[in-house]
């Protein structure tokens, strides 16, 4: 199931995407990641398309309360840009934040 982002949604995520070559990185995570609780919402596709720039935010769970975070759009006249990103949920003072650490792949 796909899902779309809403005008408001797209529009942050692209503009996060296209302002700083991705989302803002967890440094120092907000909780133990041991200590982190799955969140069954945190699983699905989005996709958006603002100006004719189409993406997609795939939410995939791995282990415990991990997900992998892809996202795919579109790069202008290189093509398509993929970012890659190990996440996990925290809850801090009643508020719900996503830790994220970006992933890198060696070989094809």
């Amino acid at each position: 199931m796909v899902r779309s982002f809403g005008r408001v949604g797209t529009v942050f995520l692209w503009a996060i995407a296209i302002a700083s070559c991705g989302p803002p990185q967890s440094v120092q995570p907000l909780s133990d990641p041991a200590q982190a609780k799955a969140d069954p919402k945190l699983s699905g596709v989005w996709s958006g398309d603002i100006n004719g720039s189409v993406g997609t935010l795939h939410l995939m769970p791995t282990y415990g309360a991990h997900l992998d975070v892809v996202l795919v759009g579109n790069d202008g006249e290189k093509g398509a840009a993929v970012l890659t990103f190990d996440a996990f949920p925290s809850t801090v003072a009643g508020k719900s934040y996503l830790n994220l650490r970006a992933r890198s792949f060696k070989g094809a």
